[in-house]
This record gives structure tokens, C-alpha cells and sequence, in this order.
């Protein structure tokens, strides 16, 4: 539970120039680099096009033209006005994705580094924060980086994309059969500024371990964050309500700042992809409470289930590839999943869509390929939402 949020988002200047012209600072940046205007979320290529500057890389064959762009730094700048809600809090700056490998600083302090596109950052930046706030982002060349990394010429990227390997970036953005070659940067998530509280859930992950007619044995995995100095006065609650307002509540001690419970959920309504039974979900409350005192709220959906993948090492015809959902073996029917652009910037715009389509189709499965990028919540919720299970490649195609 956050309470205060600012959006970073919107209008940010960008600079930009060859890497080799060893500009270390935004200053000579700015003096050396042109300047354009920059959208976040978005991409430096995005940004070359709306000011005109390349002609549209699906287009013909444009997209080879955006080759010298992959030895380019980047240099992002925005100012903003601190709200009065902010003085004197613990805030933390969240960049929900760059891409790639990036430097950060705040008020001219360095506030981190990141090279990896697929997952969020978070820094402490309580102490650099003042009323008046410039955020600076470098983004260098990935290619560049990763030629600094050490190869053995013995080990091939069978597609050819040997820069790839050492990069944790969208493997498609090196060419692929169904994608151009456009090796992107920029910050392609959202930016935010948050106060966060003094004690607060971090992380909540629920597994299913067993189910039968009478229970579902559930785990229950946590992490919190705390400012103070003694746990024993700490309990976590869970409340889990079904579809018809019946609840089921627990309450454990927590002992330390990360752990791990078992529950016992009596006569569960089980989770059934399309086509086999309801896709039910459990609304799940977790309370942090401290001396009887709730502390922070956490809520999300949980559906009871079990998921098997039974297989032999053969494929003869005694072999077996089959998943099995809730001790049934099932018919899963579906496609792939693979990048809804080029420029994940303006994948939020298409997700929804394009899962209404797979919804339309009676699909009951989604394998999303290891070329693309980790999709957000709103993309997983859908499918829980719709019965549709998700076969989850790591990005490392």
C-alpha cells in the first residue's frame, strides 16, 4: 500500500550521438549531441521518427537503415517539481523497464545502474530528493557492452546473434524469422516516484501443493519490510472469499522478514481451464498486523489448482507429452505467444486485444515464446480470468 504516488511519465529530452565520441556527462552531451523531444514509456527509434529524422522502419526495407543507431548512447533528461506530500518521507524511484544497460542519476548523484530489460528497478533515493529534481538516464550501445564481454569461438548462437548471449534484452530485436532486426533503447515501462511506508508487504506468492475433495493444501511464501526492530508482535492474516461471500481465515506469527506458511483451505472450489469446468477464483486479503494494528494490505485473486506435466523420454507410441490439471489429464488447445511489436513501448495498447482474440478462439493454453519480453499483470490476470493456462518460456530463446 503506497501513499503517495508521481508519475514520471510524459515529455522528457533526449540527446544522442555516436558512443566512440567518449561524451561522459550531460553536459558535453549537450553540447556535442542533438536534442529532441522523448515520450515514456517509449523508444529512442520511436522518438527519431516522430522528429523526422528516419522514415518509418516498417516500411519497405527502412529498418536496415537504423543499423548505426546501435552504437549510439542515449542521454534522457527530466525536471520536475517535488509535491509538498513528499518532504520528509522514504521515496523510492521505480524504472518499470529499460532497456538496456543503463546509468542513472538524480540532482547529479548516481543512483544506479541496470542491464536488463525484462525486470523492474527500484533505488532508495530519499537523500538525493529536493524540491526542484533532475533525473538523468544514460543508455549505452548494447552492442558495444556486450563486446567488451569475453566469447569462446567455439560457442555459436545457432541463429547467428552471438552479441545476444551476454545481453539480457528481447532476443528477437537481433532479427528473428517473424521480426526485422531493430536492436532498441530507451525507457520502455513506466517511471514513477514513491513514499513508501515504514512497514509494509513486499512480496506474496501462493502455490498450490495438493488438492482433494475435502481441502487444497496451499503454500504460502512472503517478504515484508519493516523499520522496526522486534518481530514478535507481527501477524500476517489471510482471508480467502470464494465466488458465493464464504470466507475462510488464518493467522500466523511472523518471525522474521521473509518466510514461508502452509494452509489448509476446507472444501476448495478448484481453478478448470476453458472448456473443462469454471475458472474460479479466490479473492485472497493479507493483512500485516502489528499489536492488533493493520499495518498494510495486500489483495489479489488465487486460483486453487495443481498442474502436472507428464512426459518419457521418447516419443514412440507408448510415449506420453501430456499436462495434468487437478489429478485429470486434459486437452490443452492454443497457440503462441510472441511480441506484439517491434518496440515494446506500445505493447500495453495491443495486449488486451489480442488476448480477446485467443478468448474468442477457445484457446485453454498460451506459450509464450522465450524471443519476447515478460508480460505485465494485467496479461497473466486475463488468463486467470478466462481459464486459459500460460506456458512460460525464460527469456533466453
Amino acid at each position: 500500500m503506497h501513499l503517495f504516488m508521481l508519475s514520471l511519465n510524459g515529455k522528457w529530452k533526449l540527446y544522442f550521438g555516436p558512443q566512440q565520441e567518449s561524451v561522459q556527462n550531460m553536459e558535453e552531451a549537450k553540447r556535442k549531441f542533438k536534442c529532441i523531444d522523448a515520450t515514456v514509456p517509449g523508444d529512442t527509434c520511436l522518438d527519431l521518427l516522430e522528429a523526422g529524422i528516419i522514415e518509418d522502419p516498417f516500411f519497405g526495407r527502412n529498418y536496415l537503415n537504423l543499423r548505426k543507431y546501435e552504437f549510439y548512447r542515449w542521454w534522457y533528461e527530466k525536471d520536475f517539481i517535488l509535491p509538498k506530500e513528499f518532504f520528509d518521507k522514504n521515496c523510492e524511484l521505480i524504472f518499470h523497464g529499460i532497456d538496456t544497460v543503463a546509468t542513472i542519476w538524480l540532482n547529479n548523484k548516481l543512483v544506479g545502474k541496470t542491464h536488463n530489460m525484462f525486470v523492474k528497478h527500484s533505488f532508495d533515493v530519499t537523500n538525493l530528493l529536493k524540491e526542484n529534481n533532475t533525473i538523468i538516464v544514460k543508455i549505452d550501445s548494447p552492442i558495444l557492452w556486450a563486446k567488451e564481454k569475453s566469447f569462446e569461438a567455439t560457442v555459436l548462437s545457432w541463429e547467428g546473434r552471438e552479441e545476444a548471449a551476454w545481453l539480457r534484452k528481447a532476443q528477437h530485436s537481433f532479427g528473428w524469422d517473424i521480426a526485422p532486426r531493430i536492436v532498441s533503447s530507451g525507457i520502455w515501462r513506466d517511471v514513477e516516484l514513491k513514499v513508501m511506508k515504514d512497514t509494509e508487504i513486499e512480496e506474496l506468492y501462493i502455490a498450490t501443493v495438493s488438492v482433494d475433495e475435502n481441502s487444497a493444501i496451499l503454500d504460502v511464501f512472503f517478504k515484508i519490510r519493516t523499520n522496526m526492530v522486534y518481530f514478535e508482535e507481527f501477524k500476517l492474516k489471510f482471508t480467502f472469499v470464494d465466488k458465493n461471500g464464504n470466507e475462510q481465515s488464518f493467522e500466523f506469527p511472523v518471525e522474521f522478514i521473509a518466510g514461508h506458511v502452509r494452509i489448509s483451505l476446507q472444501n476448495p472450489i478448484l481453478w478448470w481451464p476453458k472448456g473443462y469446468g469454471e475458472p474460479h477464483l479466490y479473492k485472497v486479503k493479507c493483512e500485516l498486523i502489528h499489536n492488533g494494528e493493520v499495518l498494510d494490505v495486500k489483495i489479489s485473486n488465487f486460483g486453487v489448482r495443481t498442474v502436472h506435466l507428464e512426459r518419457t523420454e521418447t516419443a514412440e507410441e507408448d510415449g506420453t507429452f501430456r499436462f495434468i490439471i487437478n489429478g485429470v489429464p486434459l486437452r490443452l488447445r492454443g497457440s503462441n505467444w510472441v511480441p506484439l511489436d517491434a518496440f515494446h513501448s506500445r505493447d500495453k495498447e495491443r495486449l488486451l486485444p489480442v488476448l480477446k482474440l485467443f478468448d474468442d478462439l477457445g484457446c485453454n493454453i498460451i506459450r509464450c515464446w522465450g524471443g519476447g519480453v515478460y508480460e505485465p499483470d494485467e496479461f497473466f490476470n486475463f488468463c486467470d480470468e478466462h481459464g486459459i493456462t500460460v506456458w512460460q518460456d525464460f527469456a533466453m530463446a
